[in-house]
């Protein structure tokens, strides 16, 4: 494992920056919109190349993502659950009840999807050094609104989690930093991706970020 600490402070300048302009303003919030793009000024400053490029489409895959992670969940939970399924959450205790029933073809059928996906995302990194996109497409929810949203799985992995949850599914190393705040001084971020085994890159790029903003020392508003 490098010694990602001693790398911080390198050479950031020359990497190339896979920006996808559609992906950015697609059902995102304006005000997500402008962070991540002001952040992308902040790194072009820096000396990134940005780069115009195509973030494959990962919703074949996180359509049928269940098939993956819930068998996944109910395999993590197994020496346990049946002792004590009292002592879970619903919702907890739902996902894995259900991934244990996710018939085999269904599976399989994911996982093709995972292997298309993980193969275009691959070809990607192959013309960039990191790509930018959001988190969320939405400005910071609170804890009852991520609940609500949540309570409708299928809708959530689709809408909230498109940016966020195809790296789960790839293995991809993501790094998350605050980029800005929303009209209710809430903070915004960005996810700087990486292709396998770049967690060095992403920490040195990111280091560099947070040493030329101060998103990071703010705090918001929690009264």
């Amino acid at each position: 494992v490098p010694d990602y600490l001693a790398a911080l402070g390198g050479e950031v300048a020359g990497l190339r920056l896979g920006v996808d302009a559609r992906a950015l303003s697609d059902d995102v919030d304006p005000e997500v919109n402008r962070a991540i793009f002001a952040a992308v000024a902040v790194l072009e400053g820096l000396g990134l190349a940005t780069r115009e490029v195509r973030f494959p489409s990962a919703r074949p895959m996180l359509e049928q993502s269940f098939a993956i992670f819930g068998p996944e969940i109910a395999l993590a939970h197994e020496p346990w659950f049946d002792t004590h399924k009292d002592s879970y959450g619903p919702m907890v205790r739902g996902i894995v009840e259900a991934g244990r029933q996710i018939p085999a073809i269904e599976a399989a059928r994911a996982w093709r999807e995972r292997a298309a996906f993980t193969g275009a995302l691959r070809k990607l990194f192959g013309e960039i050094d990191l790509l930018v996109l959001p988190v969320f497409p939405d400005p910071t929810r609170t804890t009852a609104e991520m609940g609500a949203l949540a309570a409708d799985a299928a809708n959530f992995v689709l809408s909230h989690g498109r940016f966020a949850l195809p790296f789960d599914m790839s293995g991809s190393p993501t790094l998350v930093l605050p980029c800005g705040v929303d009209g209710r001084g809430l903070p915004l971020a960005l996810q700087l991706v990486g292709p396998d085994l770049s967690e060095d890159v992403l920490l040195r790029v990111g280091h560099a970020f947070q040493q030329a903003t101060q998103w990071a020392q703010m705090r918001p508003p929690l009264d």
